[in-house]
């Protein structure tokens, strides 16, 4: 989990950064290609919030980890396109993107800062009454 989130947090890193958010082309389809395939990593929380909490309210807490999945694809587009509502476009088109992408940039910062506080529970229910 720690290593696709770091992994995924690097390559937006390296699409919003390298070369002032304007990467060549002949690394965007490896790029996202691995984008895609550690994203899923989402999808493990999912198995951990149901390993760390007690059984009995395991639909509860599956729900919660879902509803911040939908958060974040709400509040995300709408925060960037406030943003391109707010900007004119007298910058250059590349400057206006690069910006709005440091929203999600940080979202999955601060989501890969929070993987390194996760449980490991070898596959085992570790919740205590």
């Amino acid at each position: 989990m720690l290593i696709f989130g770091f992994l995924y947090m690097v390559t937006w890193g390296i699409l919003v950064f390298y070369n002032g958010g304007e990467p060549p082309q002949s690394i965007l389809y490896p790029l996202l290609f691995i984008m895609g395939f550690c994203g899923s990593t989402y999808y493990l929380t999912f198995a951990v919030v149901k390993e760390v909490n007690n059984p009995q309210i395991a639909g509860i807490t599956t729900a919660i980890v879902n509803t911040g999945g939908f958060l974040g694809a709400a509040i995300l587009p709408a925060l960037m396109g406030n943003y391109f509502d707010r900007v004119n476009s007298t910058p250059m088109l590349v400057n206006v993107y690069h910006n709005a992408l440091l929203y999600p940039f940080i979202a999955i910062l601060i989501s890969t800062i929070f993987i390194l506080f996760v449980k490991e529970t070898a596959g085992r229910n570790i919740w205590k009454a």
